[in-house]
């Protein structure tokens, strides 16, 4: 493997657009950010592996996105020597490889989730909500919105209890700033919460939908996303998502979603060096 370079930016962009819905991370991170680092956190340096057959990338935070369809050699290893490593995003067997070419197959975890991939297209979506269910967006509802933001990653993502507040803190600045989220409002009440974490020209990720426990068994969630992928449908054509509990697949599956692959998100309990 390579070094990333400057110039290698648009054949690294039609490489990861041909396998979209494994790679809306390093995609839009990608164009964000380019293909050699930087000190925001989630910068990226890429490596290329032989002639564009994969790529690899470590954010400046620390997470390690593998994008290796023919497997994660030796070499992988080797790049990410010396680097503090807090965890691995991306299609399920190649999360794994990749942990396994780097020794970190049995690394203490916070979180480590297989989950089920799906995909759905946009055109002419549309979604019919009871009378009184609207969506708003964030800001008229800061505090609701931490709050839950707090519970989902407690509950979701596992991640420890001293970093819960800054961190659901810094993603609600970051939803307001991208408008990426909304509350469903029943009757004018807030219900509960949907997302994207990712939008780009080619698609949108759902991310972060929640819906309080006392809520939940009511469609809530799915309502809120319906809507949301509605109003999404006017300017991207593909909708992707990454599930694990029964609840949300057949909220998903009613929504049209069909599966695709497989997702792993992998956060250590503490950074960890390749061995």
């Amino acid at each position: 493997m390579r070094p990333a370079r400057p110039a290698d930016q648009p054949d690294i962009d039609r490489f990861l657009r041909d396998r979209l819905d494994s790679s809306m991370f390093l995609l839009g991170n990608l164009r964000r950010y380019g293909p050699c680092g930087g000190t925001a956190p989630r910068a990226m340096r890429f490596w290329i592996a032989g002639d564009m057959a994969g790529v690899v990338a470590l954010s400046t935070e620390g997470i390690v996105m593998p994008q290796l369809p023919d497997g994660a050699g030796p070499d992988l290893a080797r790049i990410l020597r010396g680097a503090k490593l807090r965890g691995f995003i991306g299609a399920g067997d190649q999360v794994e490889a990749a942990r396994r070419a780097c020794g970190l197959i049995a690394a203490p975890t916070n979180l480590d989730a297989q989950e089920r991939l799906f995909a759905r297209p946009l055109r002419g979506f549309g979604h019919d909500a009871a009378p009184g269910m609207t969506l708003a967006p964030l800001a008229a509802w800061r505090d609701t919105a931490l709050a839950w933001r707090m519970a989902y990653h407690a509950e979701v993502l596992g991640t420890p209890a001293d970093r819960i507040a800054p961190t659901a803190r810094a993603d609600i600045e970051s939803c307001l700033e991208t408008d990426s989220h909304r509350i469903l409002l029943q009757d004018g009440r807030p219900v509960a919460m949907t997302g994207f974490n990712m939008m780009l020209p080619e698609a949108v990720q759902v991310g972060g939908v929640y819906t309080p426990p006392e809520l939940r068994g009511r469609h809530l969630a799915r309502t809120a996303l319906g809507l949301h992928l509605a109003e999404a449908a006017r300017q991207h054509p593909r909708a992707i998502l990454f599930a694990k509990s029964d609840q949300a697949i057949r909220a998903y599956r009613a929504l049209g979603f069909r599966e695709t692959g497989r997702f792993a998100l992998v956060l250590f309990a503490m950074p960890e060096s390749v061995r």
